[in-house]
């Protein structure tokens, strides 16, 4: 499938919002997406969870909340689910959700 949003960046703002057991972190955020076209906003929460190993499983919904050219009045959701391996600072995962611009 090819992608219609083409190359970009993203600027992600998060804050730690708890911490509801040992090995979980909350977090909460705003994110901007940059493309040639536009920008698309969303606010988002999630987790993180520590595993034993060190790795750490990420889970992200998120929810848009507009943007600017193209993308003016986006709007939509997703899930966005992801690991980081141990000794790592990269994280890697898919999203699923809908968006309509």
């Amino acid at each position: 499938m090819k992608s219609t949003l083409g190359a970009g960046a993203v600027v992600d703002r998060l804050t730690i919002t708890g911490q509801p057991q040992p090995a979980v972190f909350a977090f909460k955020g705003r994110e901007v997406d940059f493309f040639a076209r536009g920008t698309q906003r969303n606010k988002f929460t999630g987790t993180d969870t520590i595993q034993q190993d060190g790795s750490q499983t990420v889970v992200v919904n998120g929810r848009y909340t507009g943007g600017t050219g193209i993308y003016r009045g986006t709007s939509g959701h997703y899930r966005f689910n992801g690991t980081v391996p141990p000794n790592s600072t990269v994280l890697s995962g898919r999203s699923r959700g809908s968006i309509r611009f």
